[in-house]
């Protein structure tokens, strides 16, 4: 019997665009990812609407976060949060 195990991906780097509004150490308080964790899509999700609910507590009501994953040549996957 053989067995195939495919190890989950680590977070590398995290980078945040369009945080013209709110500093972007205000929003990595809020972000619950973390670098060099095994990334949870359910983790990332929980981070996207926190970000969200960051903006809208400051009165930024339509403010959308979009999430996007991108592998890396060292194994590990970036994170890019962009606030519109």
């Amino acid at each position: 019997m053989i067995f195939e195990l495919t190890e989950k991906p680590v977070v590398g780097q995290i980078t945040i665009n369009g945080e013209d509004e709110l500093k972007e150490d205000k929003i990595r308080e809020v972000v619950t990812v973390t670098a060099n964790n095994i990334i949870s899509t359910q983790e990332l999700q929980k981070s996207a609407d926190a970000v969200k609910q960051l903006y809208k507590d400051e009165g930024y009501y339509s403010t959308t976060v979009d999430t996007e994953t991108t592998p890396t040549k060292s194994g590990k996957i970036d994170i890019t949060f962009t606030i519109k």
